[in-house]
């Protein structure tokens, strides 16, 4: 059963990062024309951003969205994890990647302060949520919205 789980988050990230490349590549279309697609015609100046809220322990689709597409545009990633275990995991796993910025923190609204509780799944930490769906253990961790987040990277905070 374990295995046939594990199977079906990788197979839904797969199919999550899926529908995010045929985005970019139909915005490559409209931006280089079908030489593009190619690779007969680089699209030096197309800017693509990724961002992933919610990494857990593997960073999966980030590490996919760079593979594909990291050579071909001027690719951006950004990674947000709440779990302070899983972001040093992932920070040891990706971060080395380049124009990469992994934030150890939960991503939320203007209603949210400085940290927030987050609720633990008890198991790989996949079902982490900041919505209380059980009775199992939480913890405390940074908040950040993401405007605050993106304006603190421009001015190299």
């Amino acid at each position: 059963m374990k295995l046939f789980s594990k199977t079906v988050r990788k197979a839904r990230a797969a199919r999550d990062t899926l529908a995010l490349a045929v985005r970019v590549v139909l915005r490559r279309l409209k931006e280089t024309g079908p030489f593009g697609l190619i690779g007969l015609r680089a699209p030096a100046n197309l800017p693509v951003v990724y961002l992933d809220a919610g990494l857990h322990h593997t960073a999966h689709q980030l590490q996919l969205v760079h593979e594909w597409f990291g050579e071909r545009c001027l690719l951006r990633l950004y990674g947000f994890e709440a779990h302070p275990a899983n972001a040093e995991r992932v920070q040891a796993k990706i971060g080395h990647l380049p124009k990469t910025v992994l934030v150890n923190a939960a991503m939320v609204g203007p209603a949210q302060g400085e940290t927030v509780t987050l609720y633990l799944d008890g198991r790989s930490g996949a079902g982490d949520s900041l919505i209380r769906l059980g009775s199992g253990r939480s913890i405390e961790v940074p908040a950040v919205r993401l405007s605050r987040s993106c304006a603190d990277r421009k001015q190299g905070r």
